[in-house]
């Protein structure tokens, strides 16, 4: 039992030395004014040195507590720019649809976060909407096409035919390979992605 009580004591005694080395330096550099000015090479009460681990303490406590309010003034600085970026990007991505090479076997889902798939775009072909003054190879005005968010049945699409003359059916070249898809006499090679509509 005395062992560990020396122990201990040199142990606080040690602590001690280390608190003090630290007050003096403190002192002696201006950073802080104690109460009882520690000078090197001239003893210290008790009284006096009790008083300035005391004041020591108060500041440590102090700085702890600046400390604290920083950190909660940073944490709402950085919650409010949470939030603004995330209105900013629903006000920016509000009904955007945006095609995303994905699959569910690699990214688990085909559409990232926030977003879902665009039903209507499956299996289809975009056209632009709107008014305009886009005009076909022979020079006659296209149709306009109402938006699919204005008018989502005439927006959609059927199949349409046509009537081909001689002149206008190509050569097939028996060395041609689409990259990616063989296809219909009237349908180019393509490439299929995934039309996701922002949903955050």
């Amino acid at each position: 039992m005395r062992t560990r009580t020396l122990a201990i004591f040199g142990t606080g005694c040690a602590a001690a030395m280390v608190s003090f080395a630290s007050a003096q330096s403190l002192a002696e550099s201006g950073a802080v004014t104690l109460p009882f000015p520690i000078v090197s090479g001239e003893p210290i009460s008790a009284s006096g040195l009790n008083a300035n681990f005391a004041f020591l303490l108060d500041r440590i406590q102090q700085l702890e507590s600046d400390l604290q309010d920083f950190q909660s003034f940073f944490d709402d600085r950085a919650n409010e720019l949470t939030d603004f970026l995330a209105a900013t990007q629903r006000a920016t991505f509000r009904g955007a649809v945006v095609a995303f090479n994905r699959s569910e076997k690699t990214d688990g889902d085909v559409c990232p976060p926030g977003w879902r798939p665009f039903e209507p775009a499956g299996g289809r072909f975009i056209v632009g909407a709107g008014l305009h003054r886009n005009q076909d190879a022979n020079g006659t005005l296209l149709d306009s096409y109402p938006s699919y968010a204005g008018d989502p049945e005439a927006a959609v699409g059927g199949e349409a035919s046509g009537r081909l003359v001689a002149s206008d059916v190509f050569e097939t070249d028996p060395k041609f390979i689409a990259k990616h898809s063989l296809t219909g006499a009237n349908i180019p090679p393509y490439v299929a992605l995934y039309y996701c509509w922002f949903d955050g």
